[in-house]
């Protein structure tokens, strides 16, 4: 049974107003309605997962997993490193060439090469 109307954060970044309280319930249960209008986002079910997305930047905003028939949602979290490379390198890459390793497997005559250095690329 219903217990009155709050403010519930199911995540940190999801904030809803005028929520249904009913405290026996051992579910945050959340209407798909009222989210999609309070956060202005879309929402993608799939058979294994829920996306919520902005509308507006399209950026994610919730993503969120299926078990037994309801759909959990999971905090986004942000990457806690960055690999970085040299531009040539990166260049290189993008534009389909292979790797250093690669090349030399092709091509074996170039084994003792050290670098993929070129100005054409």
């Amino acid at each position: 049974m219903a217990k009155g109307i709050g403010l519930a954060h199911p995540l940190p970044s999801l904030p809803l107003h005028f929520v249904l309280y009913a405290p026996e319930c051992p579910f945050n249960l959340i209407s798909i309605s009222k989210i999609t209008r309070t956060l202005n986002c879309s929402i993608t079910f799939s058979d294994k997962s829920v996306i919520l997305q902005d509308r507006s930047t399209g950026k994610t905003i919730g993503i969120g997993c299926e078990s037994q028939g309801l759909y959990h949602l999971t905090l986004l979290s942000s990457p806690a490193a960055c690999i970085s490379t040299d531009a040539p390198l990166l260049i290189h890459s993008r534009l389909g060439h292979p790797s250093l390793s690669k090349f030399q497997k092709m091509v074996p005559r170039f084994s003792t090469l050290s670098s993929l250095a070129s100005e054409s690329c």
